[in-house]
């Protein structure tokens, strides 16, 4: 098939990030494994109770070595081998130790009610995180999916929307894309203001959610401000439109780096939990945010704390500026219940 190609689009790029997920994941799995290390652990320990044989102490040596590791820290590598020493040395062992008495029957009896009856491993909080995350995720798309509705009625345009640890969204606005109307520069001003109280809806979303989650979490939300239009070719095998150009590759480079960005001459991440942080380039686009920023804050959307940031150079991108500003939850909570109420 002939290439789709669209030339001279603006993108719009949000984000809004479950800060700390990798680490609340990595707790989970080390949770897991050191409970069920526990479990077996307590099995031998009441096996050399009764019956000291040598094998049976080295299993609780080993086992508590394991423990010990994993307090250390985990790895991949950590991991598979205390799944794998669970799995091919202490539990065809419970066969024999079963037979000991009912003491060991019972702590055996225990190890195995802990196990998920799928994988066969002990998955309790490594269930409370993935369903966090799940609902989480779920409440913060469906969210930005009716907002993406009333959006498209201003001037269609291209969306796409990605869930991970969190999510984020692309948006490309150009006349090309529409040529029975005529794309003026309200409609991308109108479009980047909705970026903003999209992103405080969202923040405030992740409040109301919290309660209901198994696992603490919050999100960190970036807008990234790019007016310099651009190509965008549609990748028949990924079905998805993508940048088409060496040039307009930077804006990929761009996104794909801002979530490790961090402040100039300092260690501190440029997103923050409850903050909004805008990145841009040239100055018109930073005055246009501050006049956006100033209307959500005489209505309450935004605190009155907002700093300018100048942002460590990135690989292959330098220069690049930001705004950040807290999200006013309380007020927006308030709204919310108003709406529904109203």
């Amino acid at each position: 098939m002939d290439a789709i190609v669209i030339k001279k689009v603006t993108p719009l790029f949000g984000q809004s990030d479950i800060r700390g997920a990798s680490t609340a994941r990595l707790e989970s799995i080390q949770s897991d494994l050191t409970e069920q290390l526990n479990l077996a652990g307590t099995v031998m320990h009441r096996a050399a109770e009764a019956r000291p044989w040598p094998l049976i102490g080295e299993f609780a040596y080993r086992i508590d070595q394991r423990i010990a590791n994993l307090k250390a820290g985990l790895t991949a590598e950590e991991e598979r081998l205390v799944a794998s020493f669970l799995k091919s040395e202490i539990e065809p062992s419970f066969d024999e130790l079963r037979s000991i008495g009912p003491g060991v029957s019972h702590a055996i009896d225990r190890y195995n009610q802990a196990l998920d009856p799928t994988i066969r491993a002990v998955y309790r909080k490594r269930r409370d995180f993935e369903t966090s995350v799940a609902l989480l995720n779920d409440h913060l798309s469906a969210y930005l999916d009716r907002m993406q509705s009333d959006a498209q009625r201003t001037f269609p345009h291209y969306f796409e929307k990605n869930q991970t640890d969190g999510i984020d969204y692309v948006i490309y606005l150009g006349a090309s894309m529409h040529p029975e109307r005529k794309l003026n520069p309200f409609h991308l001003k109108n479009l980047v203001l909705w970026q903003l109280e999209v992103a405080c809806g969202l923040a405030r979303h992740t409040r109301q959610i919290q309660p209901d989650l198994k696992i603490p979490l919050n999100t960190c939300h970036l807008i990234l401000v790019n007016h310099t239009p651009l190509s965008i070719r549609f990748r028949y095998d990924e079905k998805r439109f993508d940048v088409d150009g060496a040039y307009d590759v930077r804006h990929e480079i761009v996104k794909s780096r801002l979530d490790k960005a961090r402040l100039k001459n300092g260690r501190e991440r440029l997103t923050q939990p409850d903050r909004i942080a805008v990145v841009y380039t040239h100055p018109k686009e930073g005055r246009e945010m501050r006049r956006h920023i100033e209307f959500l804050q005489s209505h309450g959307q935004l605190l009155n704390d907002l700093e300018v940031i100048d942002l460590e150079d990135l690989p292959g991108v330098s220069g690049l500026k930001a705004l950040r500003i807290g999200v006013n939850l309380e007020a927006g909570v308030a709204r919310d219940l108003e709406q529904k109420t109203g």
